[in-house]
């Protein structure tokens, strides 16, 4: 039985590690681009809900560095 749940920790873990990791990010491309070109839909949409959450705290993350 597959998990249903999004582990919204683990996702957020993630992009943390992106952004201390000095290859992280390449890394991370490679990772998701692969995973969005699944044939498996769920894996597919979650690889894509964390390249956007990716974006989303690289972007406030930022954002509160400039203010």
């Amino acid at each position: 039985m597959l998990n249903k749940d999004i582990d919204w920790e683990a996702i957020v873990a993630f992009c943390h590690k992106v952004n201390r990791d000095l290859e992280g990010p390449q890394t991370a491309i490679r990772l998701l681009v692969h995973k969005i070109q699944s044939p498996q839909e769920r894996e597919s949409l979650l690889a894509l809900t964390v390249s956007r959450l990716h974006s989303v705290f690289s972007y406030l993350f930022y954002d509160l560095l400039l203010t």
